[in-house]
């Protein structure tokens, strides 16, 4: 690759308003050549990125209250849960024919979100372990 510093104007030849160096690769030049278009610049001026506007946390923590961000999984749960009344998060997935990992995340997210609440627990007797009883508001 040459630089420009380096080559002399009078070792250039002009072709479609270039100078080009006459050691410039054939196919290059031929292309330049044959191409109608190869004076034509791509952009009148060079595209501007869209300006991005930095929001701190409390900001979009305030947005996300404001507008109640619930997904159609999210909302297929609640209905359950509304439906059924206080229930188990084994009572919704059996309801939903589904796994508990898919009804636990949509639990959680609904409770974060404040759409349910923990209302006591029952003894699961196949675990022998006590489960959360999830009421919607």
């Amino acid at each position: 690759m040459y630089r420009e510093r380096d080559v002399r104007k009078e070792d250039c030849v002009a072709l479609n308003g270039y100078d080009l160096p006459e050691h410039t690769n054939p196919i290059y030049r031929a292309v330049l050549q044959a191409n109608p278009l190869a004076d034509t610049p791509l952009f009148d001026s060079i595209p501007t990125p869209p300006r991005t506007i930095k929001r701190s946390r409390t900001q979009m923590e305030s947005f996300d209250k404001l507008i109640p961000h619930i997904t159609e999984a999210q909302q297929v749960v609640l209905d359950v849960i509304k439906k059924i009344g206080p229930c188990t998060t084994g009572q919704v997935r059996d309801a939903l024919h589904t796994e508990t990992h898919l009804v636990s995340g949509r639990i959680a997210e609904l409770q974060q979100q404040g759409y349910v609440i923990e209302d006591g627990a029952v003894l699961n007797p196949k675990t022998n372990r006590h489960n959360s009883l999830w009421k919607a508001l």
